[in-house]
């Protein structure tokens, strides 16, 4: 999936997501960006925020990335 804007990235990660998140300070250390992990108790799943993509690593193993590209939406004349 790819969308125009970090925005449009986080509504469509806050639409496949199951659970709400929240910021894990020590995965994120360890990694080197931000990772958000599900709040709900035993869910295993969690969002890295990989600057210009975001990775979901959902419950069921699979994986969904929103790709960020602010130039998807534009005709060959530069416009929207």
């Amino acid at each position: 999936m790819t969308v125009r804007s970090r925005e449009e990235a986080w509504e469509a990660a806050n639409k496949i997501f199951p659970t709400d998140y929240e910021p894990d300070t020590r995965a994120s250390q360890n990694a080197g960006y931000p990772i958000y992990w599900s709040t709900a108790s035993g869910v295993n799943a969690w969002i890295s925020d990989l600057n210009t993509t975001l990775e979901l690593n959902l419950p069921d193993g699979s994986t969904v990335r929103i790709n960020i590209d602010p130039t998807e939406a534009w005709d060959y004349n530069g416009q929207y």
